[in-house]
């Protein structure tokens, strides 16, 4: 009984030399080498999927940034003439920019990370200049040293002369609209 155990053990062993020598005979090999092709081809692969997943990310970041200050730019110029008289009117500008964007953006909604939001009256008060600057973090980026992308929005709002707000609506009237799908 202990020489049958002790065969199969030696059986083992010599299995292992075996496929050490298939292993080392593969790695010599310089022709066919599909495997070490596929090795680095995949590592590029999952580079450009991770660059692809977090570039992604980074524009809906970006579109979210843009809606919340477009809303705070709206927000702040209709509510120019009621600047209460002696205060600075730019001070009161920035402030309410900051009010509306962070009502319209809660910082737990957005997954950026140092977010500065900032606002500049032109001398007429009717141009209301905003802009936003964020770090959105990457996930995947990060592994190959790049830990987070600044996005920066840019957003100029006009208040007319006679505040009145203009509506622009675009009517596709192309058979396109028209197309039903059929099963």
């Amino acid at each position: 009984m202990k020489n049958r155990f002790y065969g199969r053990a030696l059986k083992v062993t010599h299995n292992n030399k075996v496929a050490g020598n298939i292993f080392r005979r593969f790695v010599a090999a310089e022709e066919g080498n599909v495997i070490l092709i596929f090795a680095f081809a995949l590592l590029a692969l999952l580079t450009a999927a991770g660059v692809a997943v977090d570039m992604t990310r980074v524009q809906a970041a970006r579109t979210k940034l843009s809606g919340c200050l477009d809303t705070a730019g709206l927000a702040t110029i209709s509510r120019i003439g009621t600047v209460p008289a002696g205060q600075d009117v730019n001070a009161w500008a920035q402030k309410q920019v900051a009010k509306y964007f962070w009502v319209d953006c809660p910082p737990n909604d957005l997954d950026t990370e140092k977010t500065t939001v900032t606002a500049q009256l032109s001398a007429d008060n009717n141009l209301l200049t905003l802009n936003v600057v964020a770090q959105e973090p990457m996930r995947l980026m990060k592994l190959v040293g790049i830990p987070f992308v600044q996005v920066t929005m840019h957003s100029q709002v006009k208040r007319t002369s006679d505040n009145t707000l203009e509506v622009a609506m675009v009517l596709d009237n192309t058979g396109s609209m028209g197309l039903t799908l059929s099963s």
